[in-house]
């Protein structure tokens, strides 16, 4: 009956890693998004301006990386799901869907 808690922790341990690299991964790829786009964009979009958009990435990705695993990391993938379903479609409407970031 040992081995169980132990494989328990092993596989714990693995899908808290996996669910942490996805995060970060989807973290990276929407602050290089916002980082490339054009500032005139966000305006026309109605959304928050560039540099906000981008802070707010930023310190999502550093929630991530330093609490890893808490409410926070919860909220800052909140803000970057938002960001990458919603601010990245409106952007791409406006640019007419053209380029490689669609």
């Amino acid at each position: 009956m040992a081995a169980v808690p132990i494989f328990y922790d092993t596989v714990q341990g693995v899908v808290a890693l996996i669910i942490f690299l996805v995060t970060l991964l989807l973290e990276l790829i929407a602050l290089f998004h916002c980082l490339v786009q054009r500032k005139d964009a966000f305006t026309v979009v109605g959304s928050i301006p560039k540099w906000g958009w981008a802070l707010i990435l930023f310190l999502s990705l550093l929630v991530t990386l330093v609490l890893r695993s808490s409410i926070f990391t919860f909220l800052a993938l909140t803000a970057t799901a938002f960001y990458l379903l919603d601010v990245r479609i409106g952007l791409r409407d406006v640019s007419g869907g053209s380029g490689r970031w669609r």
